[in-house]
């Protein structure tokens, strides 16, 4: 018992030498498309559903959102375990721990913006706070892609702030719809295409 456990904190620590060194991210790219999907109805549904009862809609996209990470985590972890290797590392955490943060922040602006009025400001606030993870993840994964992707997120959501700052035109629907398109869809398409290279 005690040989298996030190040849397992033998192979952890040659696990965490090598994503510290080659930047291995083992992740499971279908839940890409799984975030892509609940973005997409998220985006389309958040005012119906905290207009109808601000609680009952914290409370659905909680609990959503967090069946999601459980399944992240674990698919993850599995994930690990078939290369051979036992424990998430500590970069894996962090990046996790970013987007975990990213979307409860998220959601705390959602529910202030709604209650405040200001409609467009909960997609442009998610563009910028999911953007702000991809960058993040880019940047310790070195994926110049996914750091272009996560640029191009900011940039978005800096001039649609802009622009509805300054009261020009009425921003709400062009702010959701990029937000869907984003967000939804550019982790849907990553995901497939992704899966697709990797057949």
């Amino acid at each position: 018992m005690e040989k298996h456990s030190n040849l397992q904190e033998e192979i952890d620590e040659v696990y965490k030498y090598i994503i510290e060194e080659e930047k291995i991210l083992p992740y499971d790219y279908r839940m890409a498309i799984g975030w892509g999907v609940i973005a997409i109805l998220f985006f389309i549904f958040v005012e119906m559903l905290f207009g109808w009862n601000i609680l009952f809609g914290v409370f659905i996209t909680v609990l959503v959102g967090a069946g999601a990470v459980g399944i992240e985590f674990f698919l993850m972890r599995k994930k690990t375990q078939r290369s051979g290797f036992f424990t998430l590392s500590k970069k894996q955490k962090f990046i996790e721990s970013i987007y975990i943060i990213s979307i409860i922040f998220g959601l705390l602006l959602s529910i202030l913006f709604f209650q405040q009025k200001l409609y467009s400001y909960i997609y442009t606030s998610w563009i910028f706070l999911i953007s702000f993870a991809n960058f993040v993840y880019a940047y310790i994964a070195e994926s110049k892609k996914i750091k272009r992707y996560a640029m191009i997120g900011i940039e978005l959501s800096v001039i649609l702030f802009l622009i509805d700052l300054s009261g020009w035109i009425e921003i709400k629907i062009i702010s959701q719809i990029v937000a869907i398109g984003y967000i939804g869809f550019g982790l849907v398409i990553y995901g497939i295409q992704y899966l697709l290279k990797n057949e």
